[in-house]
């Protein structure tokens, strides 16, 4: 399955982390009209996830990095 993520700010990179990890076969394309991902985190809004947040982007940059996506 191939999906589209509009939108690389918490909420874009928290639906294609969830996406990936329960569905192994998903491949996931992230647009984003601004030149740097992250959207308001980037400025100090917290995300009502955890572990989006830019302190931990672990998962975020998980996804940015696989083969999936």
């Amino acid at each position: 399955m191939r999906l589209a993520v509009i939108g690389s700010g918490p909420a874009g990179y928290y639906s294609a982390y969830r996406i990936m990890k329960k569905m192994p076969d998903a491949h996931v394309d992230m647009y984003e009209s601004l030149p740097i991902p992250y959207g308001l985190v980037r400025f100090g809004v917290a995300p009502d996830h955890p572990e989006v947040k830019v302190g931990s982007l672990p998962p975020a940059t998980r996804v940015s990095r696989t083969d999936r996506s």
